[in-house]
């Protein structure tokens, strides 16, 4: 099956199609709107913006650090595991100094 450039196609796409080649004539399904890459492939969440303001706090949790970077949750914890990122444990939370996150950004930068 050729998808063209754009490979993201709607699991309802994907259900349509499999329905059509099968030679199936009827089938009764909820409408989705999950996108997967393929058929058959696990969907992708896409991580929500917080809707809260852009803190001055000097300690920042996961989250409000991946919106400051604009990094996944994951991208972040591989760079604190890979000693790119210092980071600040609380019992089981870590937290990130707002210089540390400015200078994890700023290590980041590409010289010109």
């Amino acid at each position: 099956m050729d998808y063209g450039k754009d490979t993201r196609v709607t699991l309802r796409d994907s259900v349509e199609r499999m329905i059509h080649d099968s030679g199936a004539h009827h089938i009764t399904y909820a409408p989705s709107t999950l996108t997967a890459g393929a058929p058959g492939a696990t969907p992708m969440r896409e991580r929500k913006p917080s809707n809260k303001p852009p803190t001055d706090a000097q300690v920042l949790t996961i989250p409000e650090t991946c919106d400051l970077t604009r990094l996944s949750r994951a991208s972040l914890y591989r760079a604190m595991d890979n000693k790119q990122l210092r980071y600040l444990k609380c019992g089981t939370r870590r937290l990130i100094a707002r210089e540390d996150a400015d200078a994890f950004i700023a290590s980041m930068r590409v010289p010109v």
